[in-house]
C-alpha cells in the first residue's frame, strides 16, 4: 500500500484572489456612516456632494460589503451637469510593489442616462490630476474593478470624479489600495505522516494564495486544464 500511494502524481494549482487576507495600505468600506476621516471632496463643477448611504439602499440594493456605501446623485433637485472629486487620504506607496486599487461600483441609468466614472492620481496633494481609466457604461448592478496606480509616492493620493447626467448616480464601496496579488506555483510539494494507509501532502505557498485545488492521478499530468474533476 506505501508504494502504491507513492505511485500518485500530485498536481497543486494555487488560485488567487483579491479578497485574501493582504497587507492593504488603504481599505475604506464606508461603515463608519460618514465620509471617513481624511476622505475629501473637490468641487470641480456645482457644490454636488458625496454622500455615505446606510438606509433604503436601492439603485443598487445593499452594499458591496457590509452595510454602508458612498454615492453621488442628482435626485432631480441639483442643477444639471454637476462635477465632483471623491478624493483618498495621503498615502506612502513608495514601497508597495506594483500598487493597484480595488473598488466596487454601480452606475445605474435612468430613462437611458448614466453617468460615467474617471480614477485619477496625484502624486502630492496640490499636483495635478492624472486621469488612469474612464468607466463609461452603465453597471446596473456591484461589479468590482481594478486600476493599476502610476508614479507611487510617498504622498500619493486617488479620485474618483463623476460628472451628473441624469441617471441613477454612482455608487462606491469597499475600495481597497494594495500590491497587485502575487500567485506562484506551490513549491516544495512533500508528502508527510506517511502510514500504510495514509498521508498529508504539505506544500509551501505564496501569502496572497485564496485557495489551492488539488488533483491525484496515477499517471504523469501535462495538461492540468485537461482534468475531469469527477
Amino acid at each position: 500500500m506505501k508504494k502504491f500511494l507513492l505511485s500518485w502524481v500530485l498536481l497543486l494549482m494555487s488560485v488567487v484572489a483579491v479578497h485574501a487576507e493582504a497587507n492593504y495600505t488603504l481599505r475604506e468600506g464606508f461603515e463608519g456612516g460618514k465620509l471617513p476621516e481624511g476622505w475629501t471632496q473637490e468641487y470641480v463643477a456645482g457644490t454636488q456632494d458625496w454622500v455615505v448611504e446606510s438606509s433604503d439602499l436601492t439603485y443598487p440594493t445593499g452594499a458591496a460589503e457590509g452595510n454602508c456605501r458612498i454615492a453621488i446623485r442628482n435626485n432631480t433637485s441639483q442643477t444639471i451637469g454637476f462635477t465632483t472629486k471623491l478624493i483618498t487620504p495621503v498615502m506612502d506607496l513608495s514601497e508597495v510593489i506594483d500598487p493597484i486599487v480595488v473598488f466596487s461600483h454601480a452606475q445605474q441609468q435612468r430613462s437611458g442616462d448614466f453617468e460615467s466614472l474617471k480614477v485619477y492620481y496625484r502624486s502630492a496633494p496640490g499636483r495635478a490630476w492624472v486621469e488612469l481609466k474612464t468607466f463609461d457604461k452603465k453597471y446596473p448592478g456591484w461589479s468590482t474593478d481594478t486600476v493599476a496606480l502610476d508614479a507611487k509616492s510617498s504622498t500619493y493620493q486617488i479620485a474618483f470624479e463623476v460628472t451628473d447626467n441624469m441617471g441613477r448616480g454612482v455608487v462606491l464601496d469597499d475600495v481597497r489600495v494594495r500590491a497587485m496579488p502575487i500567485c506562484l506555483t506551490p513549491s516544495d510539494v512533500r508528502a508527510e505522516g506517511l502510514t500504510s494507509t495514509s498521508f498529508t501532502v504539505a506544500w509551501n505557498g505564496s501569502l496572497d494564495t485564496d485557495s489551492f485545488e488539488l488533483a491525484l492521478s496515477k499517471t504523469r499530468i501535462t495538461d492540468p486544464t485537461a482534468i475531469d474533476e469527477d
